[in-house]
């Protein structure tokens, strides 16, 4: 596949989600460095949704959901070789609950941000409240399932779609609301992420720094 071009900010958990699963299978495609916020107008002209990630093909269609990408990735990727997503039921179950429970979590944790992007007088502390509650159920939920994560479905490469899912959601929290990952004690999850953050796609996809 050529000329692909994957449109977001990496700052995102989806779109570096997307980004890590191109990368795993040594995709090459373009990066623009859209945002949601300040480039509203020509995010809109690639996704109807104004949403990111969007994933322009070649022949000008396009994909605008992380899973959507990530399935056809995989869909495309040589079946003899390594995988994010494990062929034994089993162990697809397994994957497709933890990548749910992440992606959630991640989305708990975008909407917090943009709960705080509102004017203070226009903020609501019962959503916060709500927001902290689902953020530490869902953490603690992962937290359980650490060494899962870390196993199932990584003899062969180390990596599966539930992992990229808790690594990007939990770097976001780390860079956004710390405070909210302190708090919920997920050891084991943390230390999980900081070690896959070292090493290849991670390192090749890095969350922004600032």
């Amino acid at each position: 596949m050529s000329g692909l071009i994957l449109t977001g900010l990496y700052d995102s958990p989806f779109v570096r989600r997307a980004a890590l699963a191109l990368t795993f299978h040594g995709i090459e495609f373009e990066h623009r460095a859209l945002s949601v916020f300040g480039d509203f107008d020509e995010v809109l002209k690639v996704n109807p949704l104004g949403r990111a990630p969007a994933l322009e093909m070649e022949d000008g269609r396009v994909l605008v959901d992380s899973r959507a990408i990530i399935e056809w990735v995989e869909a495309w990727a040589d079946p003899e070789r390594r995988r994010l997503t494990p062929r034994e039921q089993e162990d697809l179950l397994v994957t497709l609950k933890i990548e749910s429970v992440a992606i959630g979590l991640a989305e708990l944790a975008v909407s917090r941000s943009l709960e705080a992007r509102r004017e203070p007088q226009y903020q609501d502390p019962a959503r916060f409240a709500r927001l902290d509650r689902q953020i530490g159920s869902a953490l603690s939920w992962l937290e359980e399932r650490a060494r899962v994560i870390r196993t199932q479905g990584m003899p062969a490469h180390g990596l599966s779609r539930a992992g990229i899912a808790s690594v990007c959601a939990v770097t976001y929290l780390r860079h956004r609301w710390p405070d909210l990952l302190d708090a919920a004690g997920c050891e084991n999850l943390v230390a999980l992420t900081a070690e896959l953050e070292q090493t290849e796609p991670f390192t090749l996809v890095p969350f922004p720094a600032g």
